[in-house]
């Protein structure tokens, strides 16, 4: 019976040997980065791919970036896949790493250190002491301006015994010479590595530097500073950067891989022995894992130095190297760790996370934070673009002010053609500071601008015709005078509402700039201003976005009905719709724009150019033809005006008219835009001449067959008493019906 449990347990051994020599350890390696770091990733990628090589590997996997939160699930996955051996290449991954171990003790584990834990648990590490004491000589040696700077992790990722192991190398070879410390808080945020070498060689003055980061960025940093580089993170650089690299040490995992997976073969059943894998340097130990050559501008006086540094390291014991009996010892450690030669032991070494008085340690490196600032080029260009339309804008006060009494101008009521123009260049100075980097001031300044100079741009527009259809638009053929007086209480209203809710917007709402981080793509180190209000100003705003689509309604219905008006110079509602229908078509490709995605900055250059678009639009399909007008009708002056071509509907209620009122007032209205609403009921009553003048012109008009160039109409848009008016009949009754 005892034979046959000896044989069955043979055969099973004899089973798995041999489907572990066909098949071969199943390997996977975490690491934390990728192996295009040319740093420590790259170096466990290529003992990897050595390994794979020589022992004719099938399943061996290399998982980069795999991050310290997801190490313990990740493992867990490997070890239900029945992976024999696993490499977490990271010290982040230890603790997992150790607990897994534990469940799975079938499984080889690999990890970062030196400790024990269980035995089918091995740890593999170098010499960080020696080496970066090493380095720390050579660089004493090379310095030029005596200020050496040191970029490491820091706690709690590792502890300063590194940094001060290169200090103490840089001592011994430069008594004088100072090292200055920055933490960075990560083994591979090349951002924060390249800060701290920028901020050392700036602000501190310091030629070289050494450090523990897992990629190059400090040695291309330094490089482009035109100092010399080391290439101390393992990875052979001089192959990339030749002899700029003025010293370089090499790192070869590939012995410590080789003896992991010979235990793996070799130990089929999980019987594995426990054991600490630790390179170093060639010279110390009979291995190739650690080695190190000089760039051809290295001195001789450094390389010679660097010779008897090597020899006193091969000869000193471990227990005695240079960095466990510094000086300064006393002020770092406890006298009861402490032997008479001023020694501690490389754990209690190695435990100690401060620096030694004598060094400048900088504590954590942060960038600083960048200003994402509003292109200087486009506030440049909306500047200028808004002075050029500014500039003509006033110009164009001044035609209209200077021809108030022409036609053109008297018919389109001159102080709502100034309102309107007003309006525009108040758009225009907001529209400036849309486009400036925000402050409170700026952002409250723009809002009112802007909206204040659309609400007297478009309510001057739609009052001003809101007031020719009230007239043309006269079936009864009544006596209708309406004043610019009587009109200004309506835009006072408008102003007054617009005011009104932006005063709640800058008060209740709290519009205000504030400094933002975290959108529109910007790096964890940038951040931008921006201008924000509360949910009580969303609101108001709300409301103010709705009153001025309001007002673009009435404005269309009003364009809609003064179609009817006959006189050229009154009937606006072909410019008037126009100028509505291109602010309501900006305004609906800016509402799609401003809802989809899109960066801040880019919002308000949307904005910017389409309230220049709008504003420069309107003004232009209203005052261009009356600007031609003025030009190519140089003599056309006082009251006489165009009559168009009686549209269908103008025919059919003249006809109407014709019939009820039997030729009385027959299709003509008389309307004066006066002041003084007392004159023209007194002219009215005491002058039946200017009655009988009245029908003339009016039967003239309406009479087909009367041959008209110009008609004369008592309906003018100023502030002209009747009396003028009147005169004006008397001398012009008569048509001309020349050709």
């Amino acid at each position: 019976m005892k034979f046959n449990i000896v044989l069955l347990v043979v055969l099973v051994y004899l089973i798995v040997v041999i489907k572990g020599q066909l098949t071969g350890p199943r390997i996977g390696i975490l690491t934390t980065g990728n192996p295009s770091d040319l740093g420590f990733n790259y170096l466990i990628n290529q003992a990897k791919v050595n390994v794979e090589k020589e022992f004719k590997l099938k399943e061996i996997y290399y998982y980069p970036n795999v991050k310290p939160k997801q190490a313990y699930d990740f493992m867990l996955d490997l070890c239900k896949n029945k992976y024999t051996l696993i490499f977490a290449a990271a010290y982040d991954y230890v603790n997992d790493g150790e607990r897994l171990a534990k469940q799975y003790p079938m499984i080889q584990f690999m990890l970062r250190g030196q400790d024990y834990a269980y035995d089918n648990v091995q740890y593999m590490d170098y010499n960080f002491e020696s080496a970066q004491y090493m380095i720390g000589y050579f660089a004493g040696l090379m310095t030029k301006t005596g200020r050496l700077g040191f970029v490491q992790p820091g706690i709690p990722y590792v502890g300063n015994y590194e940094s001060n192991s290169f200090f103490v190398g840089v001592k011994d070879a430069n008594p004088d010479a100072q090292l200055y410390v920055y933490d960075t808080g990560s083994f591979d945020d090349i951002e924060l590595s390249v800060g701290a070498a920028e901020s050392l060689m700036d602000d501190y003055g310091v030629d070289i530097i050494g450090q523990n980061q897992f990629d190059s960025s400090v040695t291309t940093a330094v490089l482009n500073r035109g100092f010399i580089g080391m290439g101390i993170n393992g990875f052979n650089q001089k192959s990339i950067l030749g002899n700029k690299i003025a010293f370089n040490f090499v790192m070869d995992w590939t012995e410590c891989f080789r003896e992991m997976i010979n235990k793996t073969i070799e130990h089929p059943l999980g019987d594995f022995q426990h054991a600490n894998y630790l390179g170093d340097w060639t010279y110390l130990k009979n291995s190739r894992f650690m080695v190190y050559t000089y760039g051809r501008d290295v001195t001789e006086h450094a390389i010679e130095g660097m010779k008897s540094a090597e020899q006193y390291m091969s000869t000193v014991p471990k227990s005695r190297a240079p960095y466990f009996c510094y000086k300064n010892n006393q002020y770092l450690f406890s006298e009861s760790f402490m032997t008479v030669s001023n020694c501690v032991p490389q754990g209690v070494f190695e435990g100690q996370n401060d620096s030694f008085p004598d060094m400048f340690a900088l504590g954590q490196y942060k960038v600083p934070l960048q200003l994402r600032d509003v292109p200087r080029s486009f506030t440049v260009a909306i500047s200028v673009v808004c002075g050029i339309l500014l500039f003509f804008s006033i110009l164009l006060e001044a035609v209209v002010y200077f021809n108030r009494n022409r036609a053109v101008i008297r018919s389109a009521s001159p102080i709502f053609c100034f309102l309107i123009i007003l309006g525009g260049i108040i758009v225009y100075v907001g529209i400036i500071l849309w486009s400036v980097p925000p402050t409170t001031a700026t952002c409250n300044g723009r809002y009112w601008l802007v909206t204040l100079g659309f609400t007297i741009l478009i309510g001057s527009l739609v009052v001003k015709n809101f007031r020719i259809w009230l007239i043309f638009d006269n079936p009864e053929l009544k006596t209708i005078t309406i004043t610019n007086l009587q009109l200004f209480p309506w835009i006072t209203s408008l102003i007054f509402i617009n005011t009104l809710l932006m005063a709640i917007i800058t008060t209740v709402g709290g519009l205000q700039q504030i400094s933002v981080q975290g959108i529109d793509k910007l790096s964890k180190n940038e951040y931008l201003q921006k201008c924000i209000m509360n949910d009580k100003g969303d609101i108001a705003l709300y409301i103010l976005l709705a009153y001025f689509g309001l007002l673009l309604i009435i404005g269309v219905f009003v364009s809609w009905k003064i179609r009817i008006v006959d006189i050229a110079e009154f009937n606006e509602s072909k410019p008037i719709a126009n100028t509505l229908y291109a602010i309501s078509f900006s305004l609906f490709v800016i509402v799609s724009l401003v809802v989809s995605p899109q960066s801040e900055q880019d919002k308000n250059m949307i904005l910017c150019i389409a309230g220049v678009f709008m504003t420069t639009a309107a003004l232009g399909i209203i005052f261009v033809p009356k600007v031609f007008t003025l030009i190519t009708k140089s003599g056309s002056k006082g009251n006489q005006f165009n009559f168009k071509k009686r549209s269908t509907i103008a025919h059919s209620r003249h006809t109407k008219n014709s019939q009820e009122s039997q030729g009385s007032y027959s299709g003509h209205v008389l309307a004066d835009f006066t002041e003084d609403e007392s004159e023209l009921s007194e002219k009215n009553q005491n002058s039946k001449e200017v009655e009988e003048e009245e029908k003339k012109v009016t039967n003239n008009y309406y009479d087909s067959s009367a041959p008209r160039k110009h008609v004369i109409v008592l309906a003018e848009f100023t502030d002209d008493s009747i009396s003028d008016v009147n005169s004006e009949v008397g001398d012009q009754n008569t048509l001309d019906n020349s050709p």
